[in-house]
């Protein structure tokens, strides 16, 4: 994903996968499963939602572009979000 930071990312637990064929989209945000920091991938979601609320720019930028590039992810974390 262009202007994406990998390297923040999975300093923090999580990245943006390439699943390309994937039923849920090319573009998936899944925790770092041998990083630990996250018991889900849902727990990672939460995380970036939670960072963008509280003004992170970075991970707003994230969602962002997850709306544009795979709006089942974006959909699906929104979803998690508000059950």
């Amino acid at each position: 994903m262009i202007g994406f930071d990998d390297n923040r990312a999975m300093q923090e637990g999580w990245s943006i996968f390439d699943c390309e064929g994937s039923a849920n989209g090319p573009w998936q945000l899944q925790r770092i499963d041998e990083d630990e920091k996250f018991m889900s991938d849902g727990a990672a979601w939460e995380f970036v939602v939670q960072q963008a609320h509280v003004g992170s720019v970075y991970h707003a930028s994230v969602l962002n572009c997850l709306y544009d590039q795979n709006r089942i992810e974006f959909d699906s974390i929104f979803r998690w979000i508000i059950r």
